[in-house]
């Protein structure tokens, strides 16, 4: 799994390491990528640097970041049960344009959770640690490093870059 944006006021990327924690396993290694800087970066950093399945790295360009993506089937959104994420973020398109599954740690109030709706690719958790939310995620990871969940997540990519073409073109 990867993470790459900044970490600041509102991106709980420390939430979503202790929700991994829950769902990590024998049976389930994930592993998280941090791409990231500044003050909140080396907090985090510090705070979790001694978990063997979490990693921490220098922010890189757009371009080398995307390059990377092909590396992992997952990518992680992160905010906090404060913060308003637009409707479909564009962190989102980016993962999915590379064939990666999304593992959304959002306000339940999110508009995602509807433009979302009935997309496997993309597992959205409201800040809900429960039992069976990290079922729910266990599922979802098992699925996320498939074919099937590699291609749904090209053809939303599509779907979402032509919807966009469209409503350009309308303006």
């Amino acid at each position: 799994m990867v993470f790459g944006g900044q970490i600041i006021r509102g991106r709980r990327v420390d939430r979503l390491i202790d929700f991994l924690e829950l769902v990590r396993g024998p049976d389930l290694d994930i592993r998280l990528s941090v791409y990231s800087l500044g003050p909140g970066f080396d907090a985090l950093r510090g705070e979790f640097s001694g978990l063997e399945w979490v990693e921490f790295f220098e922010r890189i360009g757009r371009r080398e970041f995307g390059e990377l993506l092909a590396e992992f089937d997952v990518g992680a959104v992160v905010t906090d049960d404060r913060v308003s994420l637009p409707a479909f973020p564009s962190k989102l398109t980016n993962y999915a344009q590379y064939g990666l599954a999304s593992f959304c740690l959002v306000e339940s109030g999110s508009e995602l959770f509807k433009v979302t709706e009935g997309v496997r690719c993309v597992h959205l958790n409201p800040f809900d640690f429960s039992r069976p939310a990290v079922n729910r995620a266990k599922a979802f990871f098992a699925y996320a490093v498939t074919d099937e969940a590699r291609a749904e997540a090209l053809q939303m990519a599509e779907q979402f870059t032509v919807e966009l073409a469209s409503q350009e073109i309308m303006r």
